[in-house]
């Protein structure tokens, strides 16, 4: 009960207060439609009206059902950076309207924590973009979605779809806007929107249905953590309530200087972090607009159960390809780059990586982007969004799109060990080169699954591993760390991408505390 609080409540009283005929958050003027799919378009009206969209020479229609929706579809479309105009009709109360500077093209939703809402204004190189006007892009647009957490944020503006300018671009993603930027290069005259929903501290579990979810055990779980946090400490909601309304007059005290104290979230239906939290506030509201793809930059708020992120990524994937209506929708993941001292008893931060790989080498339609060497060791917030945005374009332009490039960087393909050595062999490693003396990272071990520093020489697109402490080895990592210093990456294919982390081995790793 608790975990379904705020997915229904919240857009129920949203219903209750509609104007006669309204359309949903997206539909606003600027806004792209995605082409050569169908595109859904929906909003709310009285009960037994007839509405009707007319848009690029299509006209739909839909009667509203007693719950005050309207829901019509239009043909595929193919692209067109020529402005539109969309307009609405209720044939029985005779209101309507329309939307301007309409564009159809290609659409990718960018999702995840902080890592994605980073914004362009405080990432490295920013004053020189701004300051040389490569922020305005035309045909790029941009939707940026408000951290709606729980009713008390029900006002929060939504701004709607915004040009790709100066003004407009530094509050949005760094990481998303940097792929925009490389895909509308690529793509010519085809117009480009991007929709950025994310948040801060978060686990994959707040962004998931919880009805889809209930079968997958991490998140019931986690859902059921919550539940008992708040039951141990609320005797009901309104005491609830009211400790969450004191909670948020205290954060702003502490933002504000007036407090030292930075208050703790008290746990239970308003939590930002509760499983399903934000799914009913951040990401139902898109449901169903027709996208391209989904940008994935997330996993430092599941790194405490690394290890379980690989059926719960599995799971979120499943449930936002079943919302977005397309089973073989890409997910693009941002594996982790590099963070903190490298322990290496918790290398929480290699699991989630390994558990990223592990669902990417299930799906096709899952790509995993590296970036071990874009890190920062006392910073989770990585300044330099520019390079990772590019390289997920570039996977876009070559999976997604089909661009003949070289798209993804080495990876393990497949590994023997023969007299004392083990012989890698990787994959998508064309123009494989070292930079340096040394190859740095890789490490060993025998059947005892204790891991020692080794050699590894360069043969071809091919690593020659071994150490001299390990007469019959049977596993290899490669970084297996928290920490991945940026000097000790060190192998790039011909595209100057990088060999992402692996290992060979299914040793069992501790993870939790």
């Amino acid at each position: 009960m608790l975990r379904k609080f705020l997915f229904t409540a919240l857009l129920m009283c949203a219903l209750s207060a509609q104007a006669a005929l309204t359309t949903g958050p997206l539909f606003t003027d600027n806004m792209v439609l995605q082409r050569d799919k169908p595109v859904v378009i929906w909003g709310t009206a009285d009960p037994g009206e007839t509405i009707s969209v007319r848009f690029a020479g299509q006209e739909k229609s839909a009667v509203t059902d007693a719950a005050k929706h309207w829901q019509v579809t239009l043909d595929p479309m193919p692209a067109s950076s020529e402005p539109q105009e969309m307009r609405f009709r209720s044939q029985a109360s005779g209101s309507s309207f329309q939307l301007s500077n309409i564009l159809v093209g290609e659409v990718w939703f960018a999702g995840g924590q902080s890592n994605m809402r980073f914004k362009l204004w405080s990432s490295d190189g920013a004053g020189e973009l701004f300051q040389s006007g490569g922020a305005d892009i035309p045909g790029l647009r941009l939707f940026t979605m408000p951290e709606i957490i729980n009713e008390l944020d029900a006002d929060l503006p939504i701004k709607g779809w915004q040009a790709c300018t100066r003004g407009n671009s530094g509050a949005f993603s760094a990481v998303a806007w940097y792929f925009g930027r490389d895909l509308k290069a690529a793509l010519g005259d085809v117009p480009v929107g991007l929709i950025m929903s994310a948040r801060g501290g978060t686990p994959a579990e707040a962004w998931m249905d919880p009805t889809f979810a209930a079968d997958c055990k991490p998140f019931t779980d986690y859902a059921d953590s919550i539940d008992r946090a708040y039951r141990a400490k609320f005797a009901n909601f309104e005491d609830y309530r009211a400790a969450y309304v004191r909670y948020r007059e205290d954060l702003l005290a502490f933002r504000q200087g007036e407090s030292t104290e930075n208050p703790v979230e008290p746990r239970g239906p308003y939590f930002a972090k509760r499983a399903g939290g934000l799914y009913g506030t951040m990401i139902a509201p898109f449901l169903p607009y027709s996208v391209r793809g989904v940008l994935w930059y997330q996993g430092e708020g599941n790194a405490w159960h690394a290890y379980d992120y690989r059926s719960v990524l599995e799971t979120l994937i499943a449930n936002w390809r079943r919302d977005f209506n397309d089973p073989n929708l890409p997910f693009l993941v941002v594996q982790l780059p590099g963070f903190g001292g490298g322990n290496t008893e918790r290398p929480i931060w290699a699991v989630v990586r390994d558990s990223q790989t592990f669902v990417a080498n299930q799906d096709p339609d899952v790509g995993v982007i590296p970036i071990p060497e874009l890190g920062d060791k006392m910073d989770i917030h990585p300044k330099d969004k520019r390079p990772v945005g590019s390289r997920i374009a570039r996977y876009a332009l070559g999976q997604v799109y089909g661009h003949d490039i070289q798209f993804a960087g080495p990876s393990l393909n497949s590994v023997q060990f023969s007299a004392g050595k083990a012989m890698v062999v990787l994959k998508d490693a064309e123009g494989l080169v070292q930079k340096g003396e040394v190859i740095h990272g890789f490490t060993i071990a025998g059947a005892d699954g204790v891991f020692v520093p080794a050699i590894a020489q360069l043969k071809g697109e091919q690593l020659v591993v071994r150490s001299a402490e390990v007469s019959t080895p049977v596993a290899v990592r490669y970084h297996w760390s928290n920490w991945i210093a940026p000097e000790e990456v060190n192998l790039f294919n011909g595209a100057d991408l990088p060999l992402a982390p692996f290992r060979t081995d299914a040793f069992k790793v501790v993870t939790q505390q």
